[in-house]
C-alpha cells in the first residue's frame, strides 16, 4: 500500500496540501486506508500463490485422470480379447419393463450382431432356436424365482443363418426385500465342445456295441461250427436225390447265410483275422472296375481319379475290396434316380488329415437324396438302415467301419440332404516303396485222411464233439479236453507222441496261446492248429494274425478242417 500512500500524497500536494497541513483525524484515516491496501496487498499475494498451486494440483489431477482412462481404455481392450479368446461375452439387463440388454463386443459376436445394433430381451429371445425357446424362457423364469441356479445351455439362430449353441450363467441382483431386480451374466459359444463331447459319446457308443457284437458273433461262430460239423454228418448218410437231403441243404444254406452276418459282426466288432499285405490301393480300385460296374446301374455314372504313385497301405486285401464294393453299393442305393459315383485316391500329408501321420485317402461320393444329421450320426451303427424292411440288414457301413478301424484307419461321412453323400477313409501309408505282395494261388485239393495223433481243445461241448468225431472219421487218433488245465494233465499223462494240438483261442482260464506254449514244454514236435470265433490280442496287436500262424476262423465245414490240418502235419505252408 505504500504506492498508494506516495500517490494519495502527491495529489495532496498538487492541490496545495502538505502532509503538515493535515488534521490529526486525515492522518490516521490516510493510515488506516494504507493498512487496509497493505492487507489487501498481502491477501492478493496469498490467492495468487493458492491460485498458482490450485492450477499445479489441477494440472497433476488432470495428469492422473488421463493415465486412469488410459488405464482403464488398456483394461477394456485386455478384457475384450480375452473374451475373444475364451469366445466369452458378458451381458446384462434390468428386469423392470422398457429396460434395454447392453452386451459386451464379444458378446455381440457371438450372436452375430452388428456393434450398435439396439437389442432388447424380446429381440434376444427371437434368436434363440425355436426348438429350444421354451425350455430357455422356463429355465430362465425358474433361476429368476430362485428356484434354480442360471446355468443354461441352448442354440441360437443367428441373423446369418448360422446355429451355434452356447453356455450362459448369471447372477440375479436383488433387493433388500428378495426382489429380483437385474442380471448380470456371460455368454460363451459352446458349439466345438458339444461337437467333441457328441463324437466320444458316439465313439464310446460305437465302442460298447462294438464289444456286444463281438460277443454275439463268436457265441454264434461256434454254434455254426457245430451247425455245419451236423450237417455234414447229415448230407454224408442220407441219398442225395431224396428230400431229406433238400432239407438238409436248406439247413445248410441259412447256415451259410447266418455265417455271412457274424462275419459282418466281427468286422464292425474289429476282432475278425486280417491277413495284412502291402497294398496299392489304386491297384485294388482298379481291379475291382469290373465287378463294379455289374453292381451300378445303366443311368449311374462312374468316375474314378486315382492318384498316380500313390503310396502303400498294409491292409488285407480282400477286407479293402469289400469296403470298396459296400460303399459303391451304398452310393449305388442312395441314387434311385441315377447320377455320378465318383471314387477318389489321394495322399494326405502329416498333419492334414485325422490320423496325424501321412495317410492314402480314399473316397466315395454319390449324388443322392443325402441325409440329415440325426440319421448320419447312426449311420456305422449295426443292423440300422433306413431303408425299408427287407431291402438291407444294416450291416453293410458297420462292416466298412469295423475293417477300416482294424486296419488303424479313420473313416467319416459328410452329407447335405438332396445333395448328396461322401464317405473319407484314411488309411496309414508305408514308409518308402515297398511292392505290394502278390495275392497267394488257391491251394489244390488234399487228401483229408491220416493217422496221426491229435488232441482237440475247446471248451464248447457241442463243437469239441463235433471236432472229434470228424478226425476220428477221417482216421486220426483223437485226445479231447475242455480246457487248458485238464489238456495240460492229459498230455502229461500221455505216453506217446502228440502231433498236431487243434485248439480254440479264447478260453476259461488259460487261453490257447499259452497252452500251445505249456505243451510244446512237454512235446517239442507238435504242431499248433488255432481256431476262434474272433481274435483279440492274444493272438497278435490288434486282432491280427501275425504271418504263418496256423488258423482257422469259425465257423468252418469238418472239410476246411481236415485240410488244414493236413497242410499243418505235412509242412505246406498253412
Amino acid at each position: 500500500m505504500t504506492g498508494f500512500h506516495n500517490l494519495l500524497s502527491r495529489q495532496l500536494k498538487k492541490h496545495g496540501l502538505d502532509a503538515g497541513d493535515r488534521s490529526p483525524q486525515e492522518r490516521a484515516f490516510l493510515d488506516a486506508v494504507d493498512a487496509a491496501y497493505r492487507m489487501a496487498d498481502e491477501e492478493r499475494a496469498l490467492l495468487e500463490r493458492s491460485l498458482d498451486l490450485t492450477s499445479q494440483e489441477m494440472l497433476r489431477d488432470l495428469d492422473a485422470l488421463r493415465r486412469v482412462k488410459e488405464s482403464l481404455s488398456e483394461s477394456q481392450r485386455f478384457l475384450e480379447s480375452a473374451q475373444e479368446v475364451a469366445s466369452i461375452g458378458s451381458w446384462s439387463t434390468p428386469l423392470g419393463p422398457g429396460g434395454g440388454l447392453l452386451m459386451s463386443k464379444e458378446c455381440r459376436r457371438i450372436l452375430g450382431l452388428a456393434p450398435e445394433e439396439p437389442l432388447s430381451f424380446e429381440s434376444f429371445v427371437d434368436l434363440v432356436h425355436p426348438d429350444d425357446r421354451k425350455s430357455y424362457l422356463l429355465s430362465r423364469e425358474a433361476a429368476i424365482r430362485g428356484e434354480t441356479a442360471y446355468s443354461l445351455q441352448y442354440r441360437i439362430k443367428r441373423p446369418d443363418g448360422a446355429v451355434r449353441w452356447v453356455r450362459s450363467e448369471a447372477d440375479v441382483v436383488r433387493d433388500e426385500a428378495g426382489a429380483a431386480l437385474k442380471l448380470i451374466g456371460i455368454i460363451q459359444d459352446v458349439t466345438e465342445r458339444r461337437e467333441l463331447e457328441e463324437k466320444l459319446c458316439q465313439a464310446q457308443k460305437m465302442e460298447a456295441v462294438g464289444r456286444l457284437a463281438g460277443g454275439i458273433a463268436h457265441d454264434f461262430n461256434n454254434i455254426l461250427t457245430a451247425m455245419k460239423g451236423y450237417t455234414f454228418f447229415l448230407m454224408a448218410a442220407v441219398e442225395k436225390d431224396g428230400s431229406l437231403y433238400r432239407d438238409v441243404q436248406e439247413i445248410e444254406n441259412a447256415a451259410e447265410r447266418a455265417t455271412a452276418l457274424t462275419r459282418q459282426l466281427l468286422a464292425f466288432s474289429r476282432k475278425q483275422v486280417l491277413k495284412p499285405a502291402v497294398l496299392d490301393l489304386n491297384a485294388v480300385v482298379a481291379g475291382l472296375d469290373s465287378m463294379m460296374r455289374l453292381l451300378i446301374r445303366a443311368d449311374i455314372e462312374l468316375v474314378t481319379t486315382l492318384q498316380p504313385g500313390l503310396g502303400r497301405i498294409m491292409a488285407d486285401p480282400g477286407q479293402v475290396a469289400q469296403v470298396v464294393i459296400n460303399l459303391i453299393v451304398n452310393g449305388r442305393d442312395a441314387m434311385p434316380d441315377g447320377g455320378r459315383l465318383v471314387i477318389e485316391t489321394a495322399d494326405v500329408p502329416a498333419g492334414a488329415g485325422p490320423l496325424g501321420s501321412p495317410s492314402v485317402m480314399l473316397s466315395v461320393a454319390d449324388e443322392g437324396v443325402g441325409m440329415e444329421s440325426a440319421v448320419l450320426s447312426r449311420i456305422f451303427e449295426p443292423f440300422f438302415t433306413t431303408k425299408e424292411q427287407g431291402k438291407g440288414t444294416g450291416m453293410g457301413l458297420s462292416t466298412v467301419y469295423g475293417i477300416v478301424s482294424q486296419s488303424g484307419g479313420h473313416i467319416s461321412a459328410e452329407s447335405v440332404p438332396g445333395r448328396g453323400t461322401r464317405f473319407i477313409i484314411h488309411l496309414p501309408r508305408l514308409a518308402g516303396a515297398e511292392e505290394p505282395a502278390s495275392l497267394p494261388a488257391q491251394p489244390a485239393a488234399r487228401d483229408m485222411r491220416g493217422s496221426e495223433t491229435v488232441f482237440v481243445v475247446e471248451d464248447e461241448a457241442g463243437v469239441r464233439e463235433m471236432l472229434s468225431r470228424t478226425l476220428r472219421g477221417q482216421g486220426y487218433d483223437v485226445l479231447e479236453a475242455s480246457g487248458g488245465e485238464e489238456a495240460l494233465l492229459r498230455c502229461e499223462a500221455h505216453r506217446g507222441p502228440i502231433h498236431a494240438v487243434v485248439t480254440d483261442i479264447i478260453m476259461p482260464g488259460m487261453n490257447g496261446s499259452a497252452l500251445a506254449e505249456r505243451i510244446k514244454e512237454l512235446k517239442p514236435e507238435v504242431r499248433v492248429l488255432y481256431m476262434s470265433g474272433y481274435t483279440d490280442d492274444v493272438i497278435g496287436r490288434h486282432g491280427v494274425l501275425e504271418p504263418g500262424t496256423p488258423f482257422l476262423q469259425k465257423p468252418f465245414t469238418p472239410r476246411a478242417l481236415g485240410e488244414k490240418l493236413r497242410e499243418l502235419l505235412a509242412g505246406a505252408p498253412a
